[in-house]
């Protein structure tokens, strides 16, 4: 698997001589809910929130869903704000969907546009920030002693690379870690990386960037659940390939 020395140090801490396949998965299960963060929950109570992640990991699409959702679960007004998109093409879905979902979609070129535009906005208004991570490091600290209040989260594809995800996860504290292509039957390591390692909890996830597909709350356990059908795929196979190979050297 494409664990970290992080996550096989973890995992082997975990398991103690397990007698059978069913007691190795409780040790995994019981093991990982001790290490991982309680999920946290986006609320309307925060009036700024930045989703920030590298190129193509779907943050405008679930900046979009937010967007929606909160215009439909309350009477404040949303809108999306863009900072250091340089892609002209995403930038200008964004604007069309933004206009199909009656979402305002405002584009700030620096961050001396986005302080501007957050000391002169009206204190009920709820700007979902979509924010290229090139920008993250200067725009954050600005945003946060502009509004304390402002929820930052890292937006993670379900199979991003270990590699790329350390440096990211050292930027900030990030409030949440927000999962997206959960379509995909993987298990999501840069989660359980950033859940175990750097303490960032989970909060909402997305299966794809269909606007309607939705967003959904996604928990410790959805996490667990996925190492453990990986762990016993697996030691399932090592057992199966066990059992042919004593067979063959019984018939020989």
């Amino acid at each position: 698997a494409p664990v970290s020395a992080h996550i096989r140090e973890l995992l082997d801490h975990m398991v103690d001589e397990p007698n059978s396949q069913a007691e190795l998965l409780s040790q995994l299960r019981l093991g990982m809910m001790k290490e991982l963060p309680n999920p946290t929950d986006i609320t309307l109570d925060n009036k700024v929130h930045v989703l920030t992640g590298g190129h193509g990991v779907g943050k405008t699409s679930v900046a979009l869903k937010i967007a929606s959702q909160l215009c439909s679960a309350s009477e404040h007004k949303v809108s999306i704000v863009s900072l250091g998109a340089d892609d002209s093409v995403g930038l200008a879905k964004l604007q069309t969907s933004g206009k199909s979902l009656d979402i305002p979609v405002i584009t700030v070129n620096d961050t001396s546009e986005l302080s501007k535009l957050l000391y002169l906005r009206n204190p009920e208004n709820i700007y979902i920030i979509d924010l290229e991570i090139a920008s993250a490091k200067k725009a954050i600290p600005l945003i946060r002693e502009i509004n304390a209040a402002s929820q930052i989260h890292l937006v993670v594809p379900s199979d991003t690379s270990l590699e790329s995800f350390w440096g990211v996860c050292e930027l900030d504290n990030w409030d949440s870690i927000i999962l997206t292509r959960l379509d995909l039957p993987l298990v999501p390591w840069a989660a359980l990386e950033g859940l175990s390692r750097f303490k960032i909890p989970l909060s909402i996830g997305s299966a794809n960037r269909e606007i309607n597909s939705g967003l959904v709350k996604v928990s410790n356990n959805n996490v667990i659940r996925s190492l453990e059908d990986y762990v016993d795929q697996h030691t399932s196979n090592e057992n199966n390939k066990s059992t042919r190979a004593t067979r063959l050297s019984a018939l020989h």
